[in-house]
């Protein structure tokens, strides 16, 4: 390289761009300061709001015609990331194409975006195996906080979260704020100038999480999943009971007292021993859930109960929301109408999620393989109605 470096600095019209998705700063400068002493640093990342709107506009100006609230809409989705600006533009055109026309609504978007969370690029997918335990809990809080609009949280509602809502664990206030500034400069989040609250950068990422990433879900993975001593996750002690029994000095009193704490723990005689499950609840009965398949979480009334199958779950009476969710399987969500010491069964099939694969290959012609097995096709050849949670082990074969 010393040989060519004259040649390279001053050669007319000749340009050497190293690029690459790792961070220059985090490079080994024993390496880099040699050709990097008379070159120009510039960080590429998102675009501005113009140029955003350009690249929206301008490629179908012709063709393409955008409802005035649209452009602003893909903008706050993408907050200008070139690559998923582009994939929603294209999934977009190719929406189009399918329902045959040329002029994009709000609802068009809404629709486009909705496919993306249900079947995530590959880019999301690794993005997000990538974070540690510790960034996926805190990015799974900050979605959670803000499934009913897209506000600023404080790192402070973050770290109390987990006791406030009991998800049986307690996290490092340290910690917590060292995964936030990570995830700032993972450009997955963005915070305000004193670094006190935090956002989504791509509302694309919050909707996503908010549906395939629930907090829960994460919950689920860090039990099933390694250990994750030193990220600053903990598990939660029990709860020591706050109410104690004070001896008494007459024993009248003492049976008095027991008498009347058995009777509230077993209710009258029409509520049977229900109501000391449920914590004395009063109007209340009992849910059961079923699902195919079976482990997914249910909520109710947007507080988890447990995993299906769940037999005989105390619950409050009334008019109330159900959500289950399992992962690789369409959301279900209902109202049910509990009455009073009425048992509740309700049995579920959950849909499950597919996608589309493409296989080409380079000469064309050659037969595809699945899991061993001949599929019958050659490439080029596009696979519809691929289950995600079935593993497929592809081989191309050509003479």
């Amino acid at each position: 390289m010393r040989t060519c470096k004259p040649a390279m600095e001053h050669k007319e019209g000749v340009f050497i761009i190293f690029t690459g998705s790792d961070r220059l700063q985090e490079r080994n400068p024993r390496y880099w300061e040699r050709f990097l002493g008379r070159a120009l640093h510039r960080r590429i990342s998102f675009l501005s709001k113009s140029d955003t709107l350009r690249l929206v506009g301008d490629p179908v100006k012709t063709l393409v015609h955008y409802d005035q609230t649209v452009p602003d809409l893909i903008y706050d989705l993408t907050a200008g990331q070139p690559f998923y600006t582009q994939v929603l533009c294209q999934s977009i055109v190719d929406h189009l194409n399918e329902d045959r026309k040329n002029t994009v609504t709000n609802d068009d978007v809404r629709q486009v975006v909705q496919e993306i969370i249900e079947n995530p690029l590959p880019q999301m997918i690794f993005a997000w195996s990538s974070l540690s335990s510790l960034d996926k809990l805190s990015l799974s809080i900050i979605a959670e906080l803000t499934k009913n609009g897209v506000r600023e949280i404080p790192a402070d509602n973050i770290i109390k979260f987990p006791a406030r809502e009991n998800i049986g664990y307690r996290l490092d206030p340290n910690k917590v704020n060292e995964s936030l500034e990570r995830l700032f400069h993972y450009d997955l989040l963005d915070k305000d100038e004193k670094g006190e609250t935090y956002i989504f950068k791509m509302d694309l990422w919050r909707q996503w999480i908010t549906r395939m990433h629930s907090i829960w879900q994460v919950i689920d993975e860090i039990q099933t999943g390694e250990s994750v001593t030193g990220e600053g996750i903990a598990r939660a002690k029990a709860a020591r009971p706050k109410a104690r029994l004070w001896g008494f000095a007459a024993s009248g009193a003492a049976a008095i007292v027991i008498l009347a704490y058995l009777l509230i723990l077993r209710g009258g005689p029409e509520e049977g021993s229900m109501l000391s499950t449920a914590g004395a609840v009063r109007d209340s009965t009992t849910l059961t859930i079923r699902t195919t398949p079976a482990g997914a979480i249910v909520f109710l009334n947007e507080r988890r109960l447990g995993s299906t199958p769940l037999a005989g779950q105390p619950v409050q009476a009334g008019a109330v929301p159900l959500r289950i969710e399992k992962r690789g399987y369409r959301t279900f969500e209902d109202t049910l109408a509990l009455r009073k010491d009425v048992p509740h069964e309700r049995s579920v099939t959950l849909e499950e999620l597919t996608g589309s694969l493409v296989i080409e290959s380079s000469p064309s012609g050659a037969d595809i393989y699945f899991n061993g097995a001949k599929t019958g096709y050659t490439t080029p050849h596009t696979f519809d109605a691929l289950s995600v949670n079935t593993q497929l082990e592809i081989e191309l074969r050509r003479e």
